[in-house]
């Protein structure tokens, strides 16, 4: 599902997406060494 802001603005519902693209950043207190920086629907 994705929240975008202009579905946040509107009070609208989130919506269901096929794809995303998710930007990882190297943290090394992480298990994997990596976090979740910010991820968004493609297309």
């Amino acid at each position: 599902m994705s929240l975008t802001r202009e579905n946040f603005k509107r009070g609208t519902a989130a919506q269901w997406v096929n794809k995303v693209q998710v930007v990882l950043k190297r943290d090394p207190s992480a298990v994997s060494g990596y976090r979740i920086l910010t991820s968004y629907p493609t297309q």
